[in-house]
């Protein structure tokens, strides 16, 4: 499925209120998730493995 512009710009504040959150939060390594965003095409996915992340530390 193409991108649309409107869903580019939805996903990338998405991203940068996920990496706002993740900086906040001390228990979190954010070099993790920012190792393995080209992994991942969406925001969504980047959420539930921020999630994955902080449980497992």
């Amino acid at each position: 499925m193409i991108e649309s512009e409107n869903d580019y710009v939805h996903r990338k504040q998405w991203i940068s209120e996920l990496e706002y959150r993740l900086k906040k939060d001390v228990h979190l390594s954010a070099t993790y998730i920012y190792d393995d965003r080209e992994s991942y095409d969406s925001a969504e996915n980047l959420w539930v493995l921020g999630l994955r992340t902080n449980f497992n530390h």
